[in-house]
């Protein structure tokens, strides 16, 4: 629906969520070379931002748990 909404230049503001969470998932290449099981994702901390130009470069280090759940 987005895609459809922006290609008829529809769309005038856009809030965007990432979840830094380091997951292996089926038939993404860059991560399932991975040794991590699809079953426990890794909670990653974001550290520093960078804004340059519109584009967001986020940082994000292993973190120490995940929200919501204890280790």
């Amino acid at each position: 629906m987005l895609a459809s909404l922006a290609m008829h230049d529809l769309v005038d503001e856009l809030c965007l969520t990432v979840a830094p969470i380091l997951a292996v998932a089926p038939g993404h290449p860059v991560l399932e070379s991975l040794a991590l099981p699809s079953h426990s994702p890794v909670p990653m901390d974001l550290v520093h931002v960078l804004e340059d130009e519109g584009f967001l470069l986020l940082r994000n280090r292993r973190g120490t748990k995940m929200p919501g759940r204890t280790r």
